[in-house]
């Protein structure tokens, strides 16, 4: 057999594949392989089984975020903060060309709603007079905080001013559209 990737090893003619043990095993002691942290699309397609309960399996959710763009740097920059601390994948966008920031999620059994998704739609959805008062109430840091938690953007400090309603209507807004786009991918 040809040299070995450090795993295993196939004859060139495809007859025979010889695993590697990486520690000493019993004669006809049952041994174990792994394919790898796969979603079951991926292992359907080159081994032909799914299993159950695969914690790989995913969602792909491509979406835009509309308001995060280069005249919105302030948005921008959270958005692009959500996105780094949630897993989220920045496919592009937010340049000085004016195009809105687009990323890639992926949702899973073990990761359903992920930060940077809540994140990213909570920004969106704060029309851009609310979320000046936000950003004047609070600091880019704590909002930075908030972000990563997966906390709301208004917490209950600002529960007295005169923008919670209008913030708290946002939240609502913005977990009534996930709801939505789940509904729709299941």
């Amino acid at each position: 057999l040809p040299a070995s990737d450090g795993h295993f090893r196939e004859a060139s003619d495809g007859s025979c594949v010889e695993f590697l043990a990486h520690a000493n095993c019993e004669q006809g002691a049952e041994l174990f392989n792994t394919y790898g942290a796969k979603p079951g699309a991926e292992l359907l397609m080159g081994w032909g089984f799914v299993p159950l309960g695969n914690p790989n399996d995913h969602v792909e959710l491509q979406i835009t975020a509309d308001r995060a763009t280069c005249a919105d740097q302030d948005r921008l920059k959270l958005c692009l903060l959500a996105a780094a601390a949630g897993g989220c994948e920045v496919l592009g966008g937010g340049s000085a060309d004016g195009s809105p920031l687009e990323v890639r999620v992926l949702l899973t059994t073990a990761q359903p709603l992920p930060t940077a998704l809540l994140g990213i739609s909570r920004l969106e959805k704060l029309a851009p007079g609310p979320f000046t008062q936000l950003l004047a109430t609070v600091s880019q840091a704590e909002l930075a905080r908030r972000l990563s938690a997966g906390e709301p953007l208004a917490g209950p400090r600002e529960a007295g001013s005169e923008c919670f309603q209008v913030w708290h209507e946002g939240e609502k807004r913005c977990l009534m559209e996930l709801h939505y786009i789940f509904g729709a991918l299941l």
